[in-house]
């Protein structure tokens, strides 16, 4: 769903900072559901020819040569290629493997992020509304068969 504009607010005060897009430009972002986001992925990867999508499995031993990877999954199969893609998560085993750091840190907030329909429509308007406990926005989302739609991240 396009993000036509962007209210912010600092909680319940009178006046906010309004965001539009610049002239030409079609929208500030987009706001893409994360099932949907998988599920095109997947199905991106499954369809490109020269892609070997494995689920659910895992690489014991890796092998990096000179001219590609050697890997040995937990299921004893036995895979070679000029690429290995570890898209095993935050803690990836393969990824650490490697050597490859990341940053790291901690926010000591949890959030609460769901969808839902509403009756009147959003008007592709996010609303960010910082409240001394922490943030709260309501971002639109393409409506479906049900109705107008919107996410709302509580944090």
């Amino acid at each position: 769903c396009p993000i036509q504009g962007i209210r912010v607010s600092d909680g319940l005060e009178p006046g906010a900072l309004d965001f539009e897009p610049d002239a030409g430009e079609d929208a500030l972002g987009h706001m893409v559901e994360n099932r949907r986001l998988r599920a095109a992925l997947f199905e991106a990867a499954s369809a490109a020819p020269l892609v070997d999508v494995r689920m659910k499995t895992r690489a014991v031993a890796v092998d990096r040569g000179e001219h590609g990877v050697t890997v040995t999954l937990d299921s004893g199969a036995v895979v070679t290629a000029p690429l290995l893609i570890a898209a095993e998560g935050r803690n990836s085993p393969t990824r650490e493997a490697a050597g490859l750091r990341v940053a790291r840190w901690t926010y000591d907030n949890a959030a609460i992020v769901t969808s839902l329909h509403h009756e009147h429509p959003h008007e592709n308007i996010a609303f960010e509304i910082f409240y001394p406990d922490g943030p709260f926005a309501i971002l639109p989302l393409n409506d479906d068969e049900q109705g107008h739609r919107s996410c709302i991240v509580w944090s």
